[in-house]
């Protein structure tokens, strides 16, 4: 969802114009949800049993010896617009976070890239009761035609004598997620030492269901998300819940 105003003008003449620009985008608002890095929509074989045939028009029908007339040229629209991000929300999956940013978008209406990068302004990662800050996280698009953006995102955390990050870089439709600490853990130890304070070996049985649901948690297999249902009840932007010493 989201809500952009400005001026917008279009010239041009013929087959050819330019839309130009600057818009402002104000509260919005990205809800992440399961496989919006990896599955995507899945493309459906569709095979239509005893469809009747359709004949053609009256009107699509030549007379004899008359040609076809040929299809209008392409109308080609040319994008010059800035856009400033002010305020975008994303959220879900146990992310709730505020982003800024500037966009200039160029190409064709038919093929538009989009080049500049979208910060974090403030955020946070709740991983089965863990509490991670968003730092340095950006979202990044290099002026293709492909319109995927490029991540650099960190998630920190403090515990158990241990600070921990999750790191997810590269493209948004292959990201490359790594776990690194100080001080320096094997990249499975990580999580069991930050969450439980010991080494993967000890874990209780319960404990390793706890670490499984948080590995779930990240692949975005998780759909529980109380904070997003409290926000949404109480009808405020952040909602953010923590302990006190």
């Amino acid at each position: 969802r989201a809500l952009a105003s400005g001026q917008l003008a279009l010239t041009g003449q013929g087959v050819s114009g330019q839309l130009a620009g600057k818009l402002e985008v104000g509260p919005s608002e990205f809800q992440v949800t399961k496989g919006l890095f990896g599955g995507g929509v899945p493309k459906l074989k569709v095979t239509e049993l005893h469809r009747p045939a359709t004949k053609p028009a009256p009107e699509q029908i030549s007379p004899p010896g008359q040609k076809k007339s040929s299809p209008p040229p392409p109308v080609t629209i040319t994008l010059a617009l800035d856009v400033d991000i002010n305020q975008l929300f994303v959220r879900g999956q146990g992310l709730e976070s505020d982003w800024r940013g500037h966009l200039t978008i160029g190409g064709t209406a038919h093929a538009p890239s989009v080049d500049g990068k979208i910060e974090a302004v403030h955020g946070s990662y709740d991983l089965i009761g863990k509490h991670f800050s968003l730092i340095d996280s950006q979202i990044i698009f290099d002026g293709g035609t492909m319109l995927i953006p490029t991540l650099d995102m960190t998630a920190e955390a403090s515990a158990n004598d241990i600070t921990a990050q999750i790191k997810v870089t590269g493209s948004a439709t292959k990201p490359e997620l790594e776990f690194t600490s100080v001080p320096v853990l094997p990249g499975d130890e990580v999580l069991s030492r930050l969450l439980f304070g010991k080494s993967l070996g000890q874990l209780s049985v319960a404990q390793q269901l706890q670490l499984a649901r948080a590995a779930s948690s990240l692949a975005g297999e998780s759909q529980f998300d109380p904070i997003g249902t409290a926000r949404g009840a109480l009808g405020v932007d952040m909602l953010d819940v923590g302990a006190s010493d």
